[in-house]
């Protein structure tokens, strides 16, 4: 039960700065009807990436450090993206990104070194999961604010969200150092889930720069200083509680994310769009409800790193 809380009470914090930028926004809206000149756009596109989990640690009383790569936790095969992006008179831009993508590899290993570089762990699993990925950013325009500038500058604040849940299934174990019992055995069951939970705020820019008449090519950066994660993992997640081993990592870090596309408009109201997008989350937390109790305490470094190409259309209004 307190696991669900403390996973609920993550999930809420998604929605607050949003919640927070539509409030600004609507106000504005009311406050100043008679200005209000409200645009728009809606597009959806694929975001073709790959990327890499990795999580090092050590403990300052054990003489062990340990070193894990999972290479598809960062991966996301598919993403369908909503951008809406409201404009109030030239002035004010809302943001909101939602991205989601589905994971399912075949035969991936999980490696782990001691810390003199001794292999103590490998096994090879089925990996499936998902990726989620959301962030929204309240923008202030700079320059360019009437109809006929080439270039409009924004500065604003935003809040970027990822919820990152894999499954390894039917491995086959070629080592276990802490139960040879499983060495050169096969299991035909979920063996491990980890479930990873990162938010915060954010600084962003944003540009738009029209190259011609109908191509337009769009940047937007964002640093989050202060980014807050959770990391949590389970064995045996389908055996009796008794049997599962668990371990939580809370950390803390930062975040920086930015993307690069053109707009092809083809008409007044239509476009292509075609980009490049990178996301890195790096934080540092210790752990607890550990399952090897030298592990309490300690200190561990998480990175998410994602990166790949962007494609879609895009609808004006």
């Amino acid at each position: 039960i307190t696991l669900l809380v403390q996973q609920f009470t993550m999930q809420i914090r998604y929605m607050k700065f949003p919640l927070v930028l539509v409030t600004l926004i609507l106000a504005t809206l009311f406050t100043t009807p008679i200005r209000a000149e409200v645009q728009g756009s809606i597009s959806s596109y694929v975001w073709s990436n790959q990327g890499e989990f990795n999580l090092d640690g050590n403990h300052p009383s054990v003489q062990n450090r340990w070193d894990i790569k999972h290479p598809t936790d960062g991966l996301m095969l598919s993403g369908n993206t909503y951008l809406f992006e409201l404009k109030y008179d030239q002035m004010l831009s809302l943001d909101v990104n939602i991205n989601t993508g589905s994971i399912n590899d075949q035969r991936r290993s999980f490696i782990v070194h001691d810390s003199n570089g001794y292999l103590t762990d490998l096994s090879y699993a089925d990996v499936a999961g998902r990726s989620r990925l959301a962030s929204s950013g309240l923008f202030y325009r700079l320059m360019g604010k009437d109809d006929l500038a080439i270039s409009r500058l924004d500065i604003g604040a935003g809040y970027i969200g990822y919820i990152n849940s894999i499954g390894y299934n039917n491995p086959s174990v070629v080592l276990d150092s802490a139960n040879p019992a499983n060495n050169n055995q096969t299991f035909n069951e979920r063996w491990e889930e980890y479930d990873i939970y990162y938010s915060g705020m954010d600084v962003r820019v944003k540009e738009e720069l029209y190259l011609t008449s109908f191509l337009t090519v769009n940047v937007m950066g964002g640093y989050a200083p202060k980014l807050s994660a959770r990391y949590h993992y389970t064995k045996f997640p389908d055996r009796p509680a008794a049997q599962q081993q668990k371990q939580t990592i809370d950390a803390e870090g930062y975040g920086i994310h930015y993307e690069v596309f053109f707009n092809y408009y083809l008409t007044e109201h239509f476009s292509t769009i075609v980009g490049y997008k990178y996301l890195l989350l790096k934080v540092k937390g210790k752990s607890y409800d550990n399952f090897y109790p030298f592990w309490t305490g300690g200190a561990h470094n998480l990175k998410n790193e994602m990166d790949g190409y962007i494609l879609g259309v895009a609808y004006h209004f």
